[in-house]
């Protein structure tokens, strides 16, 4: 027997989900950028005063755009995170996302994500916060100096 019936649960999970849609805010994930190789000069000559290859290679961005709920470190030394007493200094962040995002960020090399113009880097790996059926992924990012 449940303590929580189904429709309960249904309804706790869904205003949990228009609380997120409510305080999320954009979020730019920057991946390591794609090179890509332009055609190959094999016509060239070493030590003659001209480059002995040129530059034949460009890089391409390569980013999504997503949302989470972002959580901002206090102006006091340590704050403390909910139950589990976690301390988190004046320049962490604490970014919950969902699958999707999740899925991304550690799918390849994630560069930086910028946040309402800062830019952060990845401090540790994603934290499971389960809310009844639906799970939802915290990052800890740090800013940039």
């Amino acid at each position: 027997m449940a303590f929580i019936s189904n429709s309960e649960v249904t309804g706790f999970t869904g205003a949990y989900g228009e609380f997120f849609d409510f305080f999320k805010k954009s979020v730019v994930v920057w991946k390591k950028p794609k090179k890509t190789v332009g055609n190959i000069n094999t016509s060239f000559l070493y030590g003659y005063g001209t480059p002995s290859n040129e530059t034949n290679y460009t890089y391409t961005a390569r980013s999504g755009i997503f949302s989470g709920i972002v959580v901002y470190g206090s102006n006091t030394p340590n704050q403390r995170m909910g139950e589990v007493h976690i301390e988190m200094p004046d320049n962490q962040v604490r970014l919950k996302v969902e699958l999707d995002v999740r899925n991304y960020i550690n799918n390849g090399k994630t560069e930086r994500i910028d946040i309402e113009d800062r830019s952060f880097f990845i401090k540790s790996d994603d934290i499971v916060e389960r809310y009844l059926t639906k799970n939802y992924y915290v990052y800890t990012l740090e800013e940039t100096q």
